[in-house]
């Protein structure tokens, strides 16, 4: 079964960016769903309130041109089928519909999840068109009030029944949209279960090389937490759940775990609010950290990038224990002499000979 459905690119980048705009202006976040991974959802969107995530999230089908809206005007009409219908309300997150015209600059949105609860009946018989009407609009003045009508959906999503409907989805490595949708769920509704975390923590060394590693890596980091993290009431995790988290992390986490944290890290490297500092900060509570990194660092079969992220971590932890780093230079000396093409790495020497160390952060 597909929804896939035949759309003009340039007329839906319109919409899509109309969207992001005002949800980001709005210190929301905004995350689009790749085309090809497109059966029902456009994007997904995490409301923040004061500055701080409150952990509810929600799906978005954003629809963009003149031809949804209505002849007279009133109201934006989409025409869609069965498999959509379906999709959104089996879906792990509440969904949204937006609707831009821009020609007119007009938009609208609608509530689908509540359309379908309270129209179930649509969903075997039809008719499967969905209409918003133009009076409730889509704008940045009255983002507020749209954030108000989906918060409450937090504690409806936070029910057992959609727990076990996001371990099975997040389970489905092979399927990356079903995988991602059920981490987001996880995070979202369910961080403050125990068994979110163990669930997670026990599988992470699966997601070698899997597309959602950064995402998965950037989740997990909120169990150590770092500095940059902006915590609030909103968004917090409970602290019992974190302290047997972390617990759990320590007992857990040894180099195939590290070697993923490593390999999570992008072309930002170890640069705050990076998956690179989240990496850092889960690597930080492993146990016996340093010689799990010495280890992979000087390992021949390690992957490039993951090597170097090892040995500047080594030089991170070796710095903080001795001034000058003596301990520093003997590290990327006998780096050098074992992979002595890095040139990266002769720049690192330099300039911990020359300012005594690096500087991170």
């Amino acid at each position: 079964m597909t929804t896939k459905r035949k759309r003009t690119r340039a007329t839906s980048r319109v919409g899509v960016n109309f969207v992001r705009s005002i949800v980001e202006g709005e210190n929301c976040t905004f995350t689009e769903v790749p085309l090809e991974n497109d059966l029902g959802l456009d994007a997904h969107v995490e409301f923040t309130h004061e500055e701080s995530a409150t952990g509810c999230c929600i799906g978005m089908q954003i629809k963009s041109g003149p031809s949804y809206l209505s002849a007279d005007g009133s109201r934006f009409v989409f025409h869609t089928d069965r498999d959509h219908f379906e999709y959104w309300q089996s879906h792990l997150l509440p969904v949204a519909a937006i609707f831009y015209d821009p020609v007119t600059k007009a938009s609208a949105w609608l509530d689908i999840t509540q359309f379908l609860a309270t129209n179930p009946r649509v969903i075997s018989e039809g008719p499967y068109s969905i209409a918003a009407p133009i009076s409730q609009a889509f704008t940045a003045e009255r983002f507020s009030g749209f954030c108000d009508h989906f918060l409450p959906y937090r504690e409806q999503y936070r029910q057992d029944t959609n727990f076990a409907l996001a371990l099975e989805k997040f389970a489905d490595t092979a399927d990356e949209q079903e995988c991602y949708d059920g981490l987001l769920s996880l995070f979202s509704f369910h961080r403050h279960r125990l068994a979110t975390w163990y669930y997670v923590i026990s599988c992470f060394r699966n997601f070698r090389g899997h597309v959602l590693l950064d995402t998965l890596t950037k989740a997990l980091c909120h169990v150590p937490g770092h500095p940059d993290i902006s915590w609030g009431p909103a968004n917090t995790i409970d602290r019992p759940v974190r302290n047997a988290a972390e617990m759990l992390m320590r007992a857990r986490f040894g180099r195939e775990e590290v070697l993923a944290l490593l390999e999570a890290i992008d072309e930002n490297g170890l640069t705050r609010g990076e998956a690179g500092q989240c990496a850092h900060a889960i690597i930080d509570i492993v146990a016996g950290r340093d010689q799990l990194l010495e280890d992979i660092a000087f390992d021949e079969a390690t992957p490039d990038d993951a090597r170097f992220y090892a040995l500047l971590l080594l030089i991170y932890y070796a710095q903080a224990e001795e001034e000058p780093c003596e301990r520093c230079i003997r590290l990327v000396e006998d780096y050098l002499a074992r992979f002595p093409y890095h040139d990266v790495v002769g720049e690192v020497l330099w300039t911990i000979r020359e300012f005594g160390g690096l500087s991170f952060y």
